[in-house]
């Protein structure tokens, strides 16, 4: 037979496993915060930037946010930035070449005469 108390206990333990459940979420956020504004070295010239989670509206600043963080290191080694094609919560990139312009010669065209 059920008390008055059963269903207040079990309401009580429902909000318990709630709770705990949304402690272990924060905290696997946080674990993969450490990346965030940050880059990593993937090896082969592969390099990544987390973007932080974020609301749609501020994803895009965040992805903008990220690419420029990737410039900047980039930069600082007189390379190029490229993206790496993908998706997810990171931007991938290289380095590439030197990022002073370089001026070719123009090709030796003669006029036909």
């Amino acid at each position: 037979m059920l008390s008055r108390a059963d269903p207040i206990r079990c309401v009580s333990k429902a909000r318990l496993r709630l709770g705990i459940v949304a402690c272990l979420s924060v905290l696997a956020g946080c674990s993969t915060s450490s990346t965030v504004g940050k880059v990593q070295d993937l090896g082969d010239g592969t390099y990544s930037v987390g973007i932080r989670n974020a609301s749609l509206a501020d994803k895009v600043k965040a992805s903008n946010d990220a690419v420029e963080a990737a410039g900047e290191y980039c930069h600082a080694r007189g390379q190029k930035l490229q993206i790496v094609p993908g998706s997810g919560d990171n931007v991938k990139f290289r380095c590439t070449g030197s990022a002073e312009p370089t001026l070719s010669k123009p090709a030796n065209t003669q006029g036909a005469q």
